[in-house]
């Protein structure tokens, strides 16, 4: 997959275990410690860190982020392909060995799906590929805006979607699977196509991310951080249904006796009565605002902490000038 990078191949060698078993064991031992451990509990941790939408949610602008830093466009303009490349669908070739890809072309070749290209990089050829994440608009008749489609979308999820359904009923399907189509955690092919970015670094394909740049930093709006307080209350009356359901007889059990809203008015009221991002704001003037903003979300959770912010956080980044007219 990663084309024998010296990394990944060095990597390999130093790591001992030589079954999936093994690995899934060992990083069970490492994330979990004094745990006995499994196959099982780890197959169930890792899918609950990574693919447990009702866990965490990336929203729409994470979704955003991760295509545009790791899907085709960006990467491979400005490169000499190593070998043609192949519309997907219909396997003609639609660019030569040699061609040196302008941005024009570079977004020509996205668009029409591939999601896998070799670059000549300094005489040597160099695997480059993304997410695998199209833009529905090439592969369908209608507007997809008309089903609320505006990012986007996997695909292999649309095209099987497109061999047993056309017409209304493709529309429909595409309704009902817009969870698989625009994902809203980490999927398998963003770890991939992240590693895969990491590998062409050295290689001069792509660019390190500035992580003091404001560009790379939002601000996360009261509804979000209340969806989050929303999830983490109702997860914990799950856990307390879960444990009167064992505990009592099922002959005589009612909804009322399970289920108990405590934990979910208790994580609002905490959030609200305690948690850092919830002030007042200091509004003096325009500036104070500012200030006060940056250190609310600079220094509240998520953030940094005071001990461990470096000169080049506290210092002026070159992206805060424009904002301070």
């Amino acid at each position: 997959m990663f084309d024998n990078d010296a990394r990944i191949v060095a990597t390999l060698d130093k790591d001992t275990c030589n079954s999936r078993e093994e690995a899934l064991v060992e990083i069970y031992r490492k994330l979990r410690p004094g745990d006995p451990p499994t196959v099982e509990s780890s197959e169930t941790l890792l899918e609950g860190l990574f693919y447990d939408r009702r866990r965490y949610d990336i929203s729409n602008v994470g979704r955003y982020k991760f295509n545009k830093k790791l899907g085709l466009r960006g990467r491979i303009a400005g490169f000499a392909l190593a070998a043609p490349v192949a519309d997907p669908m219909t396997g003609e070739i639609i660019a030569e060995a040699g061609e040196v890809l302008t941005r024009e072309r570079a977004e020509e070749i996205a668009e029409a799906g591939v999601n896998d290209v070799y670059l000549d990089v300094d005489g040597k050829s160099i695997r480059v590929f993304g997410n695998g994440m199209v833009d529905m608009k090439h592969y369908v008749d209608f507007d997809p805006a008309e089903l609320g489609v505006k990012e986007l979308v996997r695909g292999v999820i649309l095209r099987q979607l497109m061999e047993q359904y056309e017409g209304d009923a493709l529309k429909e399907a595409i309704e009902e699977n817009l969870d698989l189509l625009i994902p809203k955690h980490i999927i398998a092919d963003d770890m991939f196509a992240s590693i895969n970015y990491l590998c062409c670094l050295a290689h001069g394909i792509g660019e390190p991310d500035d992580i003091d740049h404001l560009g790379n930093r939002r601000v996360r709006s009261v509804g979000e951080l209340l969806q989050n307080q929303f999830r983490i209350g109702f997860s914990r009356m799950e856990r307390v249904i879960r444990e009167r359901m064992t505990l009592q007889d099922l002959d005589a059990v009612t909804p009322q006796s399970l289920i108990n809203i405590r934990p979910v008015t208790a994580s609002i009221k905490e959030f609200f009565g305690s948690s850092p991002l919830s002030q007042f704001m200091d509004q003096t003037n325009p500036l104070a605002e500012l200030t006060h903003k940056r250190r609310i979300s600079a220094l509240g959770p998520g953030g940094l902490s005071r001990e461990r912010a470096s000169f080049d956080v506290r210092d002026v980044h070159y992206s805060h000038y424009g904002r301070m007219c």
